[in-house]
């Protein structure tokens, strides 16, 4: 859960591993599991502030939920102090970038030039492995293989279970309309063009 830059600088040469997980299904992931329900003043920056303008903010739709974390997570209030013209980036583009790049000011300067942001977003990523949250535990396995691991030690991993699931459906499809479909794509441009894979 930390940032590649909160890697001591004597281990940064090691392998970085990481999960990215579809940006359609992250939302509805993250809307079902209620984290930001319990822990509203870690998910929405200036909290009181927030509260005043949604007073019935625990029973937002999961429409409602994209829109106003794509304007009051603390994520994205993070970069738009600096650079207001983010403003039409993605609450997990905003994650995306603060996580992988070394250099966040510098990235976001480039906007709103998409291509440009982009360009930096690949300048200063770290040099990070990515496994598919929805293939973890099989692309875990074959990366360890892939590093030496004796396969009598890891084989148990593709067999594991699911833990901290909110829900039993994933059927993600089913939560979007085409309106909501064609934002997430807009605003999170960023995680398509990096892993087209995710593409609806």
């Amino acid at each position: 859960h930390g940032l590649c830059n909160d890697i001591p600088k004597n281990a940064r040469g090691k392998t970085i591993v990481s999960c990215i997980r579809n940006p359609f299904d992250l939302y509805v992931s993250e809307y079902t599991f209620n984290w930001w329900k319990k822990y509203p003043d870690r998910w929405f920056h200036d909290l009181p502030l927030f509260e005043k303008a949604y007073p019935d903010w625990q029973n937002l739709s999961f429409e409602e939920f994209i829109s106003v974390s794509n304007r009051h997570a603390s994520w994205v209030q993070r970069t738009l102090v600096k650079v207001p013209r983010a403003e039409k980036l993605g609450w997990y583009s905003h994650k995306f970038v603060y996580y992988y790049c070394c250099d966040h000011d510098y990235v976001f300067a480039a906007m709103p030039d998409f291509d440009a942001f982009l360009q930096r977003v690949k300048e200063t990523m770290y040099p990070v492995h990515f496994i598919h949250t929805e293939r973890l535990n099989q692309e875990l396995f074959e990366f360890l293989l892939s590093k030496g691991y004796p396969k009598e030690q890891i084989e148990f991993i593709p067999a594991k279970k699911k833990v901290n699931t909110s829900r039993n459906d994933y059927n993600w499809r089913k939560w979007y309309n085409d309106r909501l479909r064609q934002e997430i794509e807009e605003r999170d441009a960023l995680i398509f063009r990096l892993f087209p894979e995710f593409q609806f």
